[in-house]
């Protein structure tokens, strides 16, 4: 059951990272670029958390990931508020 959950957790990342994508391709505002990215970091982490470890909160390599993740969502709400138009 719990890797069914994370199984579609990675699906939904994987679906939001392409939706964020699609706007970035369309706008080409890095903003969306830097979220797609975050999603892709998160999707790969339950992947990993499948697939490698089985085990979804023992590993350093989790932490590092979703830490690069969420720094991207700081980096990338910096970004938009010092390059305002």
């Amino acid at each position: 059951m719990h890797d069914s959950l994370l199984g579609a957790l990675t699906v939904a990342n994987t679906m939001v990272m392409a939706f964020f994508l699609k706007f970035w391709l369309q706008t080409k505002d890095i903003f969306y670029l830097f979220f797609s990215t975050v999603f892709l970091l998160l999707a790969l982490e339950r992947a990993l958390s499948i697939i490698v470890l089985n085990c979804l909160d023992n590993s350093v390599i989790i932490y590092v990931i979703r830490l690069l993740a969420f720094s991207c969502i700081a980096a990338a709400i910096i970004y938009k508020n010092m390059h305002r138009n």
